[in-house]
């Protein structure tokens, strides 16, 4: 493998696949359900959450399986692949079929992602693991811009259909250069006659798995404290603009423009937070984002409550694109470092994976249940979330990690 490009292919593959979670996820299919099939917020809600119970089943199998044949590369073309043929579809169909081909979709493109990030490994070194996964975070962000201005412009004139079909021309755009450069070494292939054994012996092995895990003081203790700051993220991220019109008193607009800021900071931010992550370890880069992140909420609560200057916004847009792009910079390379045997990389990620799905159900319903079931508001489920992130800094501060050297 040609070393640079395949870091560079590795890097552009991000934009993609942040269009898909931006655009598809994050906008067109909610805003297609609710404004043209007369679909509900619990119907956008219910299918993401049983997409994402689908990951937490099928993520750790396939990271297993990788892991298994030695192979990444076929695992993250047939998961493009297969979301770009269903997202393709999207805005065509009657709300049924949609929600079929969106949860195909999600579960195909979250698999191929977490195959993708195993080949971190493999494409760096401990001395620049960081900088290479914060290159791939910050470019990544692009993919984000080209999501709202798909938004803003090609559903604006033309349809939803346009818009996702305009979201699979930029995944496939940006896969081409991995799929072209990035080669499996010394792969394992299948043997036929071996097909149901090799299946049976990774069905054991997840078992086996599972009670390693269970061992694995380190990953354990991290999953659990992951589990907390990205409920706190993905939250945040989902109710951003509910806070800003409701509680904060901006336009829908207004808080777009600032969630765009914080999107072209983070780019830079990213990339900044990749070098930090070589420089003082990946662990203590996520300690000093999160607490950073918990303190941004709680100026988020007080801000309406004690009636602040508006201006602060501005500030904490930029503050929070920074610290958003130096968690994702941390967070796969602390993982990395954990993982008690790197050829089980595939596997240890896929838990990764589902902690972060669990997270996506959970954080979301505890926002509403706090805010609207128990009546409480939109100011006490921002402080909620800062909590979340409090108890995620405190695990990892209270765990040594022995696996950690400078990434």
């Amino acid at each position: 493998m040609n070393k640079y490009k395949v870091i560079v292919s590795w890097v552009v593959f991000d934009i993609g696949v942040t269009s898909f979670f931006v655009g598809v996820v994050g906008m067109l299919f909610p805003l297609w359900v609710l404004n043209e099939l007369n679909g509900t917020d619990a119907t956008v809600g219910y299918t993401l959450s049983i997409a994402m119970l689908i990951n937490m089943i099928v993520t750790p199998f396939v990271g297993k399986l990788s892991d298994h044949i030695s192979r990444r590369l076929p695992f993250v073309i047939v998961g493009i692949l297969v979301s770009v043929i269903a997202t393709l579809f999207l805005g065509s169909t009657n709300l049924y079929i949609g929600i079929l081909l969106f949860s195909i979709s999600v579960v195909a493109v979250y698999i191929a992602n977490v195959i993708y990030g195993a080949m971190l490994i493999e494409i760096s070194s401990e001395e620049n693991m960081g900088k290479v996964n914060g290159f791939g975070v910050g470019v990544g962000y692009l993919g984000a811009i080209v999501a709202i201005f798909i938004g803003i412009f090609v559903v604006d004139n033309w349809s939803y259909a346009r818009g996702f079909q305009s979201i699979t021309f930029c995944m496939i755009l940006s896969s081409i250069p991995l799929f072209l450069y990035y080669k499996d070494d010394n792969p394992k292939y299948f043997k036929r006659q071996n097909f149901q054994f090799d299946i049976r012996g990774i069905l054991y092995g997840i078992k086996d798995a599972f009670i390693e895990l269970k061992n694995a003081k380190e990953v354990s203790r991290f999953l659990f404290s992951r589990f907390w700051f990205t409920s706190s993220l993905y939250t945040a991220q989902t109710f951003a603009v509910v806070f800003g019109t409701d509680a904060a008193g901006f336009s829908a607009y207004q808080v777009q423009v600032l969630l765009f800021l914080g999107v072209l900071v983070a780019i830079p931010g990213a990339i900044a937070w990749g070098f930090i992550v070589d420089k003082i370890g990946a662990k203590n880069s996520l300690v000093i984002v999160l607490s950073i992140w918990a303190s941004i909420l709680i100026l988020c609560a007080c801000m309406p409550y004690f009636n602040l200057n508006k201006g602060l916004w501005l500030l904490i847009g930029v503050i929070t694109g920074v610290v958003i792009s130096g968690v994702w910079a941390s967070d796969r390379p602390y993982m990395i470092t954990l993982v008690p045997n790197k050829n089980f990389l595939g596997q240890y990620l896929g838990y990764h994976a589902v902690t972060g799905r669990l997270a996506a159900i959970f954080g979301p319903f505890s926002w509403g249940f706090i805010s609207t079931t128990l009546g409480l508001g939109q100011i006490p489920a921002v402080l909620t979330l800062a909590i979340f992130s409090l108890t995620s800094v405190l695990f990892i501060v209270c765990f040594k990690n022995n696996s950690e050297v400078v990434a």
